[in-house]
């Protein structure tokens, strides 16, 4: 991954920093509660796109399309989303070394989880008559949501034969519904209730990337690595929605006081190898570093899988 290029060391200081800053943040802001996970169900999704925002075509003097499929699946307590992605872009060449890339995708987020013990504390609200964190038995977990988007980047050869790419994306992510049904347990008189975290989450999110120089392996194939940053704006407070015997509260983590947490900063790191003569790519870099990094960033995340594949023509 180090490669000759001479901006190596510095991508990867940048990556060791940001995550350690993310981490210190997470554990700072954050309570352990079915609130927390199904925060970072939402998230660890999007960063999962921002890891598949295509790649810089090989011959920047033509022009290209290029589709994008994937399968994610985050697990998190007991809460489950599985993501079904897809992606289309169209590079436009300006001169033999540089052009603009744009595109749009569409994820959907189907929710889903298990039965069983769970601790809860609400951050988007402050209810007088329930105490700051109390246990529950979790009944049911269901719901969907969207994260759709349109972006546009510049695309630029280096001296070195790396590519340099930097743009902007529209994005909006639509809850539908992320509904927790429960019963609380320990209290003077218990009851059930459900908590909806469903809301419209709208961003703009600034980006840029570094895709080294290819190297060919035999004679079909090549690699390449690459570091991206995406940084989604504004930051907004996480929604929610109790319902319960005598309850109706709904708010925003901001609003309650708790912080601005959605959504979050992504910096991530790609390894890909392309079939020259299909044009299929896969990059497994991605892959690896979700599952080793997500459950780090975003702590009770237990699984963060990710598979794209994506073909030029």
């Amino acid at each position: 991954m180090s490669g000759r290029n001479p901006g190596g060391s510095q991508w990867r200081g940048l990556h060791i920093a940001a995550c350690i800053g993310m981490m210190l943040c997470s554990t700072a802001s954050a309570e352990q509660s079915v609130d927390y996970v199904a925060e970072h169900i939402l998230e660890v999704p999007m960063d999962m796109r921002y890891a598949a925002f295509p790649a810089s075509p090989h011959d920047l003097a033509r022009p290209q399309w290029q589709w994008q499929l994937g399968l994610g699946r985050v697990t998190g307590g007991s809460l489950a989303n599985t993501v079904p992605m897809l992606g289309l872009s169209r590079y436009v060449p300006v001169s033999a070394s540089a052009g603009w890339l744009v595109g749009g995708f569409l994820d959907g987020y189907w929710f889903s989880g298990r039965a069983g013990p769970a601790s809860m504390a609400l951050s988007f609200a402050r209810v007088p008559s329930l105490p700051a964190q109390f246990d529950v038995n979790i009944r049911d977990v269901s719901g969907s949501a969207t994260h759709a988007g349109l972006f546009v980047s510049r695309v630029r050869a280096l001296d070195s034969g790396a590519r340099l790419q930097a743009g902007l994306a529209v994005e909006r992510l639509d809850v539908a519904g992320l509904r927790v049904s429960f019963r609380t347990l320990g209290l003077a008189q218990n009851f059930d209730a459900t908590v909806d975290y469903a809301g419209v989450y709208n961003m703009i999110t600034p980006f840029v990337s570094y895709e080294s120089a290819p190297r060919v392996l035999g004679r079909d194939w090549q690699t390449n690595w690459s570091a991206r940053v995406a940084w989604p704006l504004p930051g907004r407070g996480f929604k929610g929605r109790l319902i319960g015997p005598g309850l109706d509260v709904s708010g925003d983590s901001a609003s309650a006081g708790n912080g601005k947490h959605m959504p979050d900063m992504y910096l991530g790191l790609g390894y890909v190898f392309e079939h020259r003569p299909s044009g299929l790519r896969m990059d497994l870099g991605a892959t690896l570093f979700s599952l080793a990094t997500e459950p780090l960033v975003h702590r009770e995340i237990g699984q963060a899988l990710m598979l794209t594949i994506a073909r030029r023509f």
